[in-house]
């Protein structure tokens, strides 16, 4: 939470140029598209404990204690207190994931447009040039292959492939969002400005 709220309440790039002291924070629907779909990547990859158990580093600096916490017995009397933690950790990492799954799907959804701002000029031009696409009433999946495979843009610090990244940012956009509850082509004036 505490991640999301510094990104939320953080200075936008377009921002960076502006006198400090003229900087308001907040200011970020244009990224927050991007940043929802990387930010449920990352959650997503926590979901597996036994990666994180079995990374060198945890079994140095915490063996001890898990040996530990392995000899004693747990209250509900099947488990050692390690394996329930570890079934908490797990269960805890699933609601998460399912509590942001829930929360993002507006931003990928009626407010997915905004992303046509997005500071990195190459995921803002061709998630639009999808959205138009769909808008249009054209095949969303074919819109989005004819993006290069190999294409790489670098987004918060992150290389990632472009063609995933729109992928996944317009997975659930469909024809009927656009015109009946997006942000920007729910407007058909707005829609044709946006075309040309």
């Amino acid at each position: 939470m505490r991640l999301a709220m510094l990104f939320a309440q953080g200075i936008s790039v377009w921002q960076k140029e502006v006198p400090t002291v003229d900087q308001r924070a907040g200011y970020r629907a244009a990224e927050y598209v991007t940043h929802t779909v990387l930010a449920h990547r990352k959650l997503s990859s926590l979901t597996s404990t036994e990666v994180i158990l079995s990374l060198d580093s945890f079994k140095k600096n915490y063996a001890g204690h898990r040996e530990g916490l392995d000899a004693m017995p747990c209250t509900n009397g099947e488990d050692s207190t390690q394996a329930f933690m570890d079934k908490q950790a797990v269960h805890f990492v699933d609601t998460a994931l399912e509590t942001y799954g829930n929360r993002m799907h507006r931003w990928l959804e009626d407010l997915v447009d905004c992303v046509i701002a997005d500071p990195n000029p190459t995921v803002a031009f061709e998630v639009t040039r999808v959205l138009v696409a769909v808008y249009d009433g054209e095949d969303k999946d074919a819109a989005v292959q004819l993006i290069d495979g190999a294409t790489v843009v670098e987004v918060e610090g992150q290389t990632v492939n472009l063609l995933e990244l729109v992928a996944d940012i317009t997975q659930f956009v469909t024809t009927e969002i656009l015109h009946e509850s997006s942000v920007l082509f729910v407007h058909s004036e707005t829609a044709d400005d946006i075309k040309e």
